[in-house]
C-alpha cells in the first residue's frame, strides 16, 4: 500500500432507524492513493434514549499507516462532525488499557479518562482491562 496523499472522505453519513436504537450515525474512511482503506471511524448512538446526547466512537488505523498523523486527522474530523450536530454534547470511547499508543492519541485529542474496568475481557485466557474516555463536544 502506498503511503502518499491520503484522502479522508466521509463516505457514509446516514441515520438508520429501527426499534432498538439508531445505529451508525457517521462513518469516516481514509483511503490511500490506490483506494485501499487504511483507516476508519464510526460514530454510533449508545442505544439508550437517555444517552441520545452522547455518541460512541470506534476507530482503527492500518498498522502500516500508524505514527503518521492519520489517526489524529480522523479524530479531528469526527470531533468536528459532533460539534456541528445539535444535541450531541459528548463523544465517548472504550480502549484496551494496555493499548498505550491509542490511549495517548485520545488524550492528545482532548479525551479524558473517566474510568477503567479491570478484567473486562478474557483474551486467550488473560485478563484484559478496558479504559473509558470521553470528550465534551459542546461549547
Amino acid at each position: 500500500m502506498g503511503k502518499k496523499a491520503l484522502n479522508v472522505s466521509s463516505l457514509l453519513s446516514r441515520r438508520l432507524h429501527d426499534d432498538r436504537a439508531k445505529e451508525v450515525v457517521k462513518q469516516l474512511l481514509a483511503k490511500d492513493q490506490d483506494g485501499h482503506i487504511v483507516g476508519h471511524i464510526d460514530l454510533r448512538h449508545h442505544g439508550d434514549a437517555y444517552k441520545s446526547h452522547r455518541l460512541l466512537l470506534g476507530m482503527g488505523v492500518d498498522k502500516s499507516m500508524r505514527q503518521q498523523g492519520l489517526g489524529m486527522r480522523l479524530l479531528q474530523h469526527a470531533i468536528e462532525f459532533c460539534r456541528q450536530q445539535d444535541g450531541i454534547d459528548w463523544l465517548d470511547l472504550n480502549v484496551l488499557s494496555a493499548n498505550t499508543p491509542a490511549r495517548n492519541l485520545y488524550l492528545k485529542a482532548g479525551f479524558e479518562i473517566i474510568g477503567e474496568m479491570s478484567d473486562c475481557y478474557r483474551i486467550d485466557g488473560e485478563q484484559v482491562a478496558e479504559t473509558s474516555m470521553t470528550l465534551s463536544t459542546s461549547g
